[in-house]
């Protein structure tokens, strides 16, 4: 399961989220969508993050705009471990 959290610009200081239960490469073409387009369920968004409910660490697999530090931190810490090179 994917968790979808947005930062919506009618309101700044929540981050609301969704579950999506979809299958991860629906949820990421929706996301990838909403991030072009600046929408997510008909509002504008300033930032919004998926994380990966499954794994142990709670991954942040996607992100996009702005996010908390901490998000942005394990975002990159999530690319790093994926791309890295033996």
């Amino acid at each position: 399961m994917l968790l979808w959290y947005a930062i919506y610009r009618d309101k700044p200081q929540e981050a609301p989220h969704t579950e999506e239960r979809a299958p991860h490469a629906a949820v990421f073409a929706r996301f990838e969508d909403a991030a072009r387009l600046g929408m997510h369920n008909g509002r504008g968004v300033i930032g919004m993050w998926l994380i990966d409910g499954s794994a142990e660490q709670g991954d942040v697999i996607k992100c996009y705009g702005l996010a908390p530090l901490k998000i942005n931190a394990r975002y990159d810490a999530y690319l790093a471990r994926r791309y890295a090179i033996n």
